[in-house]
């Protein structure tokens, strides 16, 4: 197992990045070695873009929910210490 000495757990990265990069390692271990040895076909070549396609959705949906639960904790935060506030 190799372990980078420079990841950080509190590194922030959004759904669109991680996909894309497990998107282009797929690429370079899978799809391009079958592409160069002949071994996909243009219905498997079709389906594999249409997946990659979804992928990509799935991942800006998922971006955007991610952003929403952010903007709505920040929102709590704000109301939190509003309300803390005029208390005082």
């Amino acid at each position: 197992m190799k372990i980078n000495p420079e990841y950080s757990s509190n590194d922030e990265t959004c759904a669109n990045d991680i996909m894309e990069h497990g998107m282009a390692l797929i690429a370079e271990m899978l799809i391009d070695p079958a592409m160069e040895n002949d071994s996909l076909d243009k219905d498997s070549q079709t389906l594999l873009g249409l997946i990659g396609v979804t992928f990509k959705i799935i991942a800006e949906k998922a971006t955007a929910y991610e952003m929403m639960e952010e903007a709505e904790q920040e929102e709590q935060l704000n109301q939190d210490k509003t309300i803390g506030f005029y208390r005082n």
